[in-house]
């Protein structure tokens, strides 16, 4: 990862959320470090957790099998994307998935970190209720972790942030391999996906562009 997604490998907070517009690789950052997570401690358990499931399974998951795993991983197989409730890891590690739309299943059980994509969409009883979890010991730290676009400045998040309860880092187009190269020039991708965000105007510009 590059600039301040370079941090997330870093950090010691215990909240730790990248903030920044469209695109700028903020959900792949966090998937990856997942992933690692997942294959350097055995038996650890983790958690990726939107507001409802429907646009998880539409968003961070679809990532996360295309991009970090691999369609073509056996971590993937044998289950649709729409009906799975876990990944499992020959380690012994899971990643189980859900939205705070069904708690049931995220709401009764242990994690040693939760990745909680597009963060803003919770509300603060949400976020602390995930907080709870974190008590599975399996990792030598406990995170809650998360993503998200900018919102208003008075949102429970930013306050959180500010209060120096939680690290937020934000993000830059310029931090996505994908959109700039190793020499910080803009790929063809980047250029062409720019423009898009060039062409929105009033409040989505400012917050994805």
């Amino acid at each position: 990862p590059r600039g301040s997604m370079a941090e997330l490998w870093r950090t010691n907070a215990s909240e730790f959320i990248l903030a920044g517009p469209a695109g700028t690789g903020k959900s792949r950052a966090m998937l990856e470090w997942m992933h690692h997570c997942a294959l350097t401690y055995p038996h650890s358990r983790q958690l990726i957790v939107r507001k409802t499931r429907v646009s998880l399974t539409e968003s961070g998951l679809v990532t996360f099998e295309r991009h970090v795993l691999g369609e073509d991983n056996p971590i993937c197989a044998r289950v649709q994307r729409a009906n799975r409730s876990l990944y499992t890891y020959p380690n012994g590690s899971q990643i189980v998935v859900g939205g705070i739309d069904r708690p049931a299943r995220i709401m009764s059980t242990e994690f040693d970190q939760v990745f909680v994509q597009e963060a803003v969409e919770l509300s603060l009883t949400d976020y602390e209720s995930l907080l709870t979890r974190l008590r599975n010991g399996a990792m030598p730290f406990q995170r809650m972790i998360g993503d998200c676009n900018p919102d208003r400045p008075d949102h429970w998040l930013k306050q959180r942030a500010d209060a120096g309860r939680c690290e937020m880092r934000a993000t830059r187009h310029e931090d996505n391999p994908v959109l700039f190269d190793d020499a910080g020039a803009l790929t063809e991708r980047g250029a062409a996906y720019l423009a898009k965000l060039d062409s929105l105007t009033g409040v989505r510009h400012l917050r994805l562009r």
